[in-house]
C-alpha cells in the first residue's frame, strides 16, 4: 500500500474513534502516576488537533506546577525541531494545522534530544 493511501486510511480510523474521550480522561490520569514520569524533569509532547487524543489538561497542570519542561516538536521547511513551551499562548497553527510554537520563539528555546 502507498504510503499517502496507508496514511489517509489511518486518519480516517482515527476519527471513527469510539473511546476518544475515555482514553484522553485515562492519559491524563494515569501518565502523571507513572514512576518515571514523576522523576521526569523534562516532558515531550504533543499539542493535539483534530482527532488526536488530547494532551491539554496535562499540559496545563505542568505549567501551572513549574516543575518540569514540557517540550513541544515543530516543523520548519523540512527540519523536524523540539523547543521548550513556557505557556499555550505561545503557540500558533503550524504546518498542516498542527499547534506549534511561535517561529520567533524556537531559535531561543530550541531543546536538543
Amino acid at each position: 500500500m502507498e504510503k499517502v493511501t496507508l496514511r489517509k486510511n489511518l486518519l480516517a480510523q482515527r476519527e471513527l474513534e469510539p473511546d476518544r474521550a475515555k482514553k484522553t480522561e485515562a492519559i491524563q490520569r494515569v501518565i502523571p502516576s507513572l514512576p518515571a514520569f514523576q522523576r521526569c524533569q523534562a516532558l515531550l509532547c504533543y499539542a493535539s488537533f483534530g482527532a488526536e487524543l488530547s494532551l491539554d489538561q496535562l499540559i496545563d497542570r505542568e505549567l501551572a506546577l513549574g516543575v518540569r519542561q514540557i517540550c513541544l516538536p515543530y516543523c520548519s521547511g523540512t527540519k523536524l525541531g523540539l523547543s521548550l513551551l513556557l505557556a499555550k499562548t505561545e503557540l500558533e497553527t503550524g504546518i498542516f494545522g498542527v499547534p506549534e510554537l511561535r517561529p520567533e520563539l524556537r531559535s531561543s528555546r530550541e531543546v536538543q534530544p
